[in-house]
């Protein structure tokens, strides 16, 4: 196995301490040139996570892989390239594991031709999505 990358987010909010109030947290990772072959082992924190979902043809026309991200803000006028080669992961998360602040996402994936830029695997996109309850 060969480390894919870690990542730090921050949490504005005390998700742990209001579990009882939340329904769902994912965390999604958007993935280029993974493809469905791809074993990606996925830590927060140091606690393994399983994966919930994935979707091995995610668009997203925020992301231009190979080309260079553009500088941010403009007309949000950008158009999704059908030819993307995106994944999408999605892990649900126990609120507990969810830190007030810095928490760090931790990949892991078997190897790859390391002299081949074409062959490595680059993640794009960190998120988490916190479903409180109703009422």
């Amino acid at each position: 196995m060969a480390v894919l990358g870690q990542s730090r987010s921050v949490f504005g909010d005390h998700v742990s301490a209001n579990a009882r109030q939340i329904k769902q947290v994912v965390l999604r990772l958007i993935m280029f040139r993974a493809d469905a072959s791809d074993a990606i082992d996925t830590k927060l924190n140091g606690v393994p996570l399983s994966l919930d979902d994935r979707d091995d043809d995610w668009k997203d026309r925020q992301i231009f892989s190979p080309r260079p991200q553009p500088a941010s803000g403009g007309a949000d006028r950008w158009k999704i390239n059908p030819n993307q080669r995106l994944s999408r992961l999605d892990y649900k998360v126990a609120p507990h594991l969810c830190k007030l602040g810095l928490n760090q996402v931790s990949l892991r994936t078997g190897a790859r031709d390391s002299q081949n830029p074409e062959a490595s695997i680059k993640l794009e996109k960190v998120e988490f999505h916190v479903r409180f309850k109703d009422g």
